[in-house]
């Protein structure tokens, strides 16, 4: 499963953001290492994530995450 390695290189703000995957795609490695691309792929995609009320403002380059206790949309770092 190849991807970006480390750090945040050219990905501006999608590094931090596919970061969110990373557990679950390490753990895909380490228990499917002998395994086709395919079927660490297929593994990957069936590990839980959530992700509610997202918000890309093209304008401003900013992500924004909905914040359920305080109801609102904040920028994500």
């Amino acid at each position: 499963m190849e991807g970006v390695k480390g750090g945040q290189e050219s990905g501006g703000f999608v590094a931090p953001w596919m970061a969110i995957a990373a557990e679950a795609r390490q753990q895909t490695l380490e228990m499917y290492a002998g395994e086709s691309m395919d079927t660490q792929s297929r593994v990957c995609e069936q590990a839980v994530l959530q992700l509610h009320g997202w918000y890309f403002d093209i304008e401003r380059g900013e992500l924004l995450a909905c914040n359920p206790v305080l109801s609102c949309l904040e920028v994500k770092n």
